[in-house]
């Protein structure tokens, strides 16, 4: 006589009897694939992958922690698939399956712990279930930010010190503070400051560091360029950069003293105002000159007159 379970409540409880009694075998190659971290509003498709080995798919569910949100019971005939409310959860029938199950813009409530359970069918019954978390990711209101430095430029051996933040989020932005896209500040100098709750949406992050500016901190144009960025899983990646410059010893602009140059001047036969039509003369007293040379000449010819005289 042929027996076959249609009750959804007997079953589960023949399956946990038969597995304590050890007559029900574990299902082999079976596993899930969930994305570690989904941003709020988007969609996410959890996979439930397994070989039966041959034997017959009895039943397939989805749970959510301990509560179950979706079966696929291929026996069922027309209406193989079941959806169950559940808070935070919308699946997209259009868009599931005996192999996944497609979530609609997820929120912050469908964060948690995923269970795919796969039972075959008899005389086996073979049951697996494996599970693995989803995070739904808040992303910042803006990108990070530094913060902090007072100068564009410093000599060598100063103290530069600067913060990188980032805006609440949940979970918090992992932060990192690099110099020149190489050369990243030292574990040691890199500390973490209070994280504070904002708007009950997440944390806020602040790291900060403080370093001894060296020579090989700044590159081959003597510019130094500070990079802070935030990343969240693979869903959120941000940068802010900021660039300073080495301050030279002995760094200033020639002037007159240094270059021994005389002061460049306009020539004196230009009018500075623009007055083309009257020429200024090259020297002051260029205006006179023609009237002492006559005077000169007749003192000269009255001597001679006056000789003559008196030699006579």
């Amino acid at each position: 006589m042929e027996c076959r379970w249609t009750s959804p409540v007997a079953v589960p409880g023949v399956l946990l009897l038969l597995l304590l009694i050890g007559a029900v075998a574990p299902l082999k190659d079976v596993h899930v694939v969930i994305p570690k971290a989904v941003r709020r509003g988007e969609d996410a498709t959890l996979k439930c992958e397994y070989d039966l080995e041959g034997e017959r798919l009895y039943q397939l569910k989805w749970y959510k922690g301990q509560d179950e949100f979706f079966r696929y019971t291929p026996g069922e005939g027309e209406a193989p698939f079941k959806v169950f409310g559940l808070k935070g959860i919308n699946v997209d029938r259009e868009r599931s399956s005996r192999w996944h199950v497609t979530l609609h813009k997820v929120n912050m409530s469908a964060e948690g712990r995923y269970a795919c359970e796969v039972s075959a069918d008899a005389p086996s019954f073979s049951t697996s279930l494996v599970e693995d978390r989803l995070i739904v990711v808040e992303v910042p209101r803006k990108g990070p930010k530094i913060t902090g430095v007072l100068e564009t430029r410093y000599r060598i051996g100063e103290r530069l010190r600067a913060n990188c933040s980032s805006e609440a989020s949940h979970p918090p932005a992992n932060l990192t503070i690099s110099i020149n896209g190489q050369q990243y500040v030292p574990h040691e100098l890199v500390r973490d400051y209070t994280v504070k709750k904002e708007n009950g949406i997440g944390k806020r992050r602040v790291i900060g560091v403080e370093i001894t500016l060296q020579p090989e901190h700044f590159g081959p144009d003597n510019k130094l360029k500070i990079r802070c960025s935030a990343i969240i899983f693979d869903v959120y990646n941000m940068v802010d950069e900021k660039t300073v410059e080495v301050r030279l010893p002995n760094l200033w602009a020639p002037n007159v003293m240094e270059t021994n140059q005389p002061p460049r001047e306009p020539p004196y036969d230009q009018d500075p105002y623009g007055d083309l039509d009257h020429k200024r003369p090259r020297y002051p007293d260029d205006d006179n000159s023609a009237g002492r040379s006559s005077v000169s000449a007749c003192l000269t010819a009255l001597a001679l007159l006056v000789a003559t005289v008196v030699l006579r």
